[in-house]
């Protein structure tokens, strides 16, 4: 894994009280703003080569619909809460491009990420090095939500994964408890002490904008139940 830069977040212009029309503001706007410019972080992209999402600190159990499955990044870790699943926005030398969250970057620093090797390919279609970007989350193109039931789950103890979720997950209530995130996973767990009934959980996720979304389901250990 290449070492990348530590960069600060890009500065909006400080605002000031002026006298200017609206389509005088648009073509100083249009003539000005580069290239990706609109994007919420600037930061800098390295690669640390694979191609499976699977083997991520989020312990993802689906890709998000409409994504390429190799195209993914490690987050750094100033940034990494709530990231898991997420879908982002990435621009390059190449162009832009959509991805997702799947791992954590300890050594990346504020606003940096670390790309899957395809990616980067098609981010910067370069050698592996360290190379500025810009990016920001946005909403899954296709989202096709599925609850996803961790190994080793039981009647007493369970941990459930937001899958495909249109925009990320910041928490999930379980039976009535609000779980508690498991590690750096994207699972949440409760202890349920035998009162659950694995064919007919209540389980409720709350997104990254507060959206909050009820199912009852039948979940199997293991795996994912749209």
């Amino acid at each position: 894994m290449h070492s990348p830069i530590d960069v600060s977040p890009k500065r909006r212009a400080s605002t000031t009280t002026t006298t200017i029309s609206l389509a005088a503001l648009a073509m100083v706007l249009a003539v000005s703003m580069p290239n990706g410019a609109d994007a919420a972080f600037g930061g800098r992209a390295t690669t640390y080569g694979t191609n499976d999402y699977h083997g991520g600190a989020c312990s993802l159990r689906q890709s998000p619909t409409g994504v390429d499955p190799t195209f993914f990044v490690a987050m750094n870790e100033q940034q990494y809460g709530s990231s898991c699943g997420r879908c982002l926005s990435v621009s390059g030398p190449r162009g832009t491009f959509l991805a997702f969250a799947s791992d954590i970057c300890h050594e990346c620093g504020q606003n940096n990420l670390d790309f899957s090797g395809n990616l980067w390919n098609a981010v910067t279609g370069k050698t592996p090095g360290i190379e500025g970007i810009s990016w920001d989350f946005v909403p899954c193109p296709n989202p096709q939500p599925a609850l996803c039931l961790k190994e080793g789950s039981n009647t007493w103890w369970l941990a459930v994964q937001g899958a495909n979720m249109r925009d990320g997950v910041s928490s999930i209530e379980i039976a009535g408890q609000k779980g508690t995130m498991v590690g750096t996973t994207a699972f949440y767990s409760v202890n349920v002490n035998g009162n659950v009934n694995l064919n007919s959980v209540p389980v409720t996720v709350t997104s990254i904008g507060g959206a909050r979304t009820s199912y009852t389901v039948s979940l199997k250990e293991n795996q994912c139940t749209p």
